[in-house]
């Protein structure tokens, strides 16, 4: 198990009903966190983490030793939080 970093993310434009701009923004936010029902059109690279750190004991690093998969981002600073998968290799379990 790795890290890879998703990066240069581009999106082709998607539409939101709201009542106004925040709404707008609060509800793509949302859209985001709990999955949308079909990919849209979206570029991306994958690259492998460069970062390197002396606490491997500490997550993501002990994730990893357990094999995890899923995605990963910071919360705090300093935190991590770990979205797990049902996914293994483009199939849904």
């Amino acid at each position: 198990m790795h890290i890879y970093q998703i990066e240069n993310i581009e999106i082709e434009p998607l539409l939101v009903m709201a009542d106004d701009f925040d709404h707008a923004a609060d509800i793509f936010r949302y859209t985001l966190t709990n999955g949308l029902a079909h990919l849209p059109k979206v570029n991306f690279d994958v690259t492998r983490w460069k970062i390197m750190r002396a606490h491997r004991d500490t997550p993501p690093w002990s994730w990893i030793k357990e094999g995890r998969a899923g995605m990963l981002y910071r919360v705090d600073e300093g935190g991590w939080e770990h979205v797990s998968t049902r996914m293994i290799r483009g199939l849904i379990r």
